[in-house]
């Protein structure tokens, strides 16, 4: 076993223990508690963690991993995330494969707090496992961009997105790996970007729409982020372009 392949078994290990832990410890509270402090709980075992490794199994520091505040970054990454899934949400709706439920039956404040939810409990944790150690290890090439697409992936065979028949589990993992792969090539010199993207993708992507049938659904949702992917890369090529020719 190569120390690279150590490293990322550990880091899986750890979304792991990220994820159920805290919703072990948190059990007894009530819901609305449980879940607040599970989702705070995610993202600081997930920065202790990540630092342990950095720290101790890879001796690197932990500043490469490119988590430098960039709020212009997140907030683009959130636009962007978006506009690409209001865009899958209405082809398909007009498809027939979900129902537009617009702006979700909740207070803005409630919508806000399940937004900061996804952002700690989600999008900061993976991105910081997937996009920021795994990748750093794995070299940020598209080997990194590969493997970690098709881990991410993987894991959401397991989490299943509300999917039920073994079908509808694997068509959901395989749009994980499209969302892998965006998020990939979002990653860039900042995670944040990524981090953003993860966010608002999963605020769009679960509280505008209500799927009718999730196949056809998570098939239309994996086109949108192949086009989001091709998109992020033609425009990383064309910016390292300008900057060669500059420099």
């Amino acid at each position: 076993m190569t120390k690279t392949t150590g490293r990322i078994l550990l880091a899986l290990l750890g979304v792991i223990a990220c994820v159920f832990l805290p919703a072990m410890l948190t059990r007894g509270l009530s819901p609305f508690a449980a879940h607040l402090i599970g989702v705070a709980g995610v993202a600081v075992s997930a920065l202790a963690v990540v630092h342990v490794l950095c720290r101790y199994v890879d001796r690197a520091p932990f500043r490469e991993l490119s988590l430098r505040w960039r709020p212009t970054h997140l907030l683009s990454g959130f636009v962007i995330a978006a506009v690409t899934a209001t865009g899958a949400g209405g082809v398909a709706v007009l498809l027939g494969f979900a129902d537009w439920t617009g702006a979700p039956a909740a207070s803005v404040w409630l919508i806000l707090l399940e937004a900061l939810a996804i952002f700690l409990g989600q999008a900061f944790p993976e991105e910081l496992f997937f996009r920021g150690y795994m990748m750093r290890n794995l070299g940020n090439g598209w080997r990194a961009i590969t493997i970690t697409s098709l881990l991410f992936g993987v894991l959401h065979v397991f989490s299943n997105g509300g999917a039920t028949t073994i079908p509808e589990r694997l068509v959901y993992a395989l749009m994980a790996v499209g969302f892998g792969l965006t998020l990939a090539l979002c990653r860039g010199g900042s995670l944040w970007l990524a981090i953003g993207f993860h966010t608002g993708f999963n605020v769009f992507h679960q509280f505008f729409v209500t799927p009718v049938s999730s196949a056809p659904f998570e098939l239309v949702v994996l086109a949108a982020l192949i086009v989001a992917s091709g998109l992020i890369y033609i425009t990383r090529a064309q910016r390292k372009t300008e900057t060669a020719a500059l420099s």
